[in-house]
């Protein structure tokens, strides 16, 4: 049998993504035989697929409250990822065809950008190299907001920006739209009749 670790001994590996775990090996001294011990995480696209997830959502290598900067790879046109170390037009015309703008029971994990390995649109290496600047989340939110009467009448539209990345919600944006009309079909705001 293996001994528990010694957590009183400091570590000899710096972890540079939380994907380091994926497919690694380590070994440890057992009775003064050296024993390999291997990462119950293996390199298989569709099984990581199911449990990076939620690795992702309890781990982290930063002890930062909030980390910034990060693009949302589900959200962003195809000239922002572009600009993303490592992601070539065929790569971004692949996310841009499978991703689904929130997160989807028709695209399992997409609440973490590890999808792109699960739907083996990159390798493992190409994951932990993009992780550091994608997001499938975000705390920065944009909104048209629409006020009509239900029949007839003016049009009231604004465009806002709101950041909620560290406490207290700021307004970044507050921009009259009215003059660029309602925008939206009726239908589509919820308003039946003319």
């Amino acid at each position: 049998p293996i001994p528990p670790p010694n957590y009183t001994k400091p570590g000899s590996f710096k972890f540079k993504s939380v994907l380091d775990v994926v497919g690694s090996k380590t070994s440890v001294t057992v009775d003064g035989d050296v024993v390999v011990i291997a990462s119950p995480l293996g390199t298989d696209p569709l099984a990581l697929g199911a449990v990076l997830p939620t690795l992702l959502d309890k781990l982290t290598i930063t002890s930062a409250a909030t980390i910034k900067g990060r693009i949302n790879v589900n959200e962003a046109a195809p000239a922002v990822l572009l600009t993303v170390p490592g992601l070539t037009e065929e790569k971004v015309d692949q996310i841009v065809a499978a991703r689904f703008p929130e997160s989807s029971d028709q695209l399992p994990g997409s609440e973490q950008p590890t999808w792109l390995l699960a739907q083996g649109i990159v390798t493992l290496d190409e994951m932990k190299t993009l992780l550091p600047y994608l997001t499938c989340r975000g705390g920065v939110y944009r909104a048209q907001i629409v006020g009509q009467f239900d029949v007839g009448g003016p049009t009231s539209r604004v465009e806002a920006v709101f950041d909620a990345t560290s406490g207290l919600p700021r307004q970044l944006l507050w921009r009259e739209l009215s003059h660029l009309g309602r925008g939206f079909s009726r239908e589509m705001l919820g308003v039946g009749g003319l």
